[in-house]
C-alpha cells in the first residue's frame, strides 16, 4: 500500500492547500500507525513533480519491477485536502465505494469528485493499479499568493485523517454477511 501527496507547489505560491496539506496529513498518518502491527506493508511517499506534470509519481511507477507493482493493493493520494469545503474522493470504484461508506458512517459529508482530476494517483492507474485521491474540490486560491496556511480549515484537515487511518486500519473491507 503507498498513502502519498506532493511536496511541490507553484513558485511563488504559499502552497498551503497544495499541499503542505496533503504531506502533512501523510506525515500524520506515518507517525499514527508508527510501531502497529499492520498485515501489510505501507510506503508512506512524498512525490515530487507533481506541478510539472506528475512527473515524481510516474517516474516511481515506471521504476517499479513488474512483481512489485503487483505487490501495491491500492494507493491512497492526498492533494488539496484543507479547503472549508466538503471533501470528494475519485478513483478505482472500489476504493471509491469504500471511502464513501466510512463516510458516511462517520458523518463525513463526501462526494464523487471528477474522474480526471490531475493529480499523482492518475500514474498508479494508468498502470493498473489501484488508486484513488481525497481532495477539496474547490480550488479558487490554489497556485495563487493567497493559498496560505490562514485559508486552510482544521476541521477538514482531520477528517481526512480520520478517514485515511479508518480506511488504513480496516483494509481489506470485510463482505456484507
Amino acid at each position: 500500500m503507498i498513502i502519498g501527496g506532493h511536496y511541490d507547489t507553484i513558485a511563488e505560491t504559499g502552497g498551503a492547500n497544495d499541499n503542505a496539506s496533503g504531506t502533512a496529513v501523510v506525515l500524520a498518518l506515518a507517525k499514527k500507525i508508527q510501531g502497529r502491527p499492520l498485515p501489510f506493508t505501507v510506503r508512506f511517499i512524498a512525490f515530487g513533480g507533481e506541478e510539472i506534470g506528475l512527473e515524481g509519481s510516474r517516474f516511481y511507477v515506471e521504476s517499479l519491477p513488474e512483481a512489485e507493482r503487483a505487490r501495491i493493493q491500492f494507493v491512497l493520494n492526498l492533494d488539496v485536502v484543507g479547503a472549508r469545503v466538503p471533501l470528494a474522493v475519485s478513483g478505482d470504484a472500489r476504493l471509491r465505494e469504500r471511502f464513501l461508506e466510512l463516510a458516511l458512517a462517520d458523518g463525513v459529508r463526501l462526494s464523487t469528485a471528477p474522474e480526471d482530476v490531475p493529480s499523482d494517483h492518475l500514474s498508479f492507474l494508468q498502470a493498473d493499479i489501484p488508486a484513488v485521491i481525497l481532495t477539496t474540490p474547490e480550488f479558487t486560491f490554489i497556485h495563487t499568493p493567497e493559498d496560505t496556511i490562514d485559508r486552510l480549515d482544521a476541521q477538514t484537515l482531520a477528517q481526512v485523517f480520520r478517514l485515511a487511518r479508518r480506511f488504513l486500519e480496516g483494509f481489506p473491507p470485510q463482505p456484507a454477511s
